[in-house]
């Protein structure tokens, strides 16, 4: 179900609101690379922290949620919380996502338990490392000069 909300909710931004809201503002907005290859840099040299961390954020800031109790107003302060200490390492426009699929794990997934969210979690971000390294060496591969004759770099 964590897989589900994730995907749905990046699709949706994705395909539906991220080029309404170039439309409406007359421009065109990017993701940045360099932050993207800084992250992915750091989990290179310390996967393991990486690991750790995952958990411990989200015990943060679920577990109080399931200590007061799981309702609209709770879920969307953790919900706020979590995209606002991303802030630092994304954008706005990449903490909105974060803010409404973290809103519907709390209310969906996390009744379930705390693993299930964290279980999500590691999968999620394992997904995006790969692909992220995945596209790195496809970019890296394209933009080796290659000798037209015998093909080898």
């Amino acid at each position: 179900m964590y897989l589900a909300i994730v995907f749905s909710v990046g699709f949706a931004f994705v395909v539906v609101i991220y080029p309404a809201v170039d439309w409406a503002s007359g421009t065109q907005q990017t993701a940045s690379q360099g932050m993207s290859e800084q992250m992915a840099s750091a989990i290179k040299r310390h996967p393991l922290r990486l690991a750790l961390l995952i958990p411990g954020e989200d015990g943060i800031f679920f577990v109080p949620l399931l200590w007061v109790g799981i309702t609209p107003l709770t879920a969307g302060v953790a919900a706020a919380a979590f995209a606002a200490v991303h802030l630092p390492e994304y954008s706005i426009r990449a903490c909105a996502p974060k803010f409404v699929f973290l809103f519907a794990v709390a209310m969906v997934v996390l009744p379930q338990g705390i693993g299930s969210v964290v279980v999500g979690h590691l999968l999620v971000d394992a997904i995006a490392f790969t692909t992220l390294n995945l596209l790195s060496a496809d970019e890296a591969a394209a933009l080796s000069p290659v000798d037209t004759a015998s093909g080898k770099p």
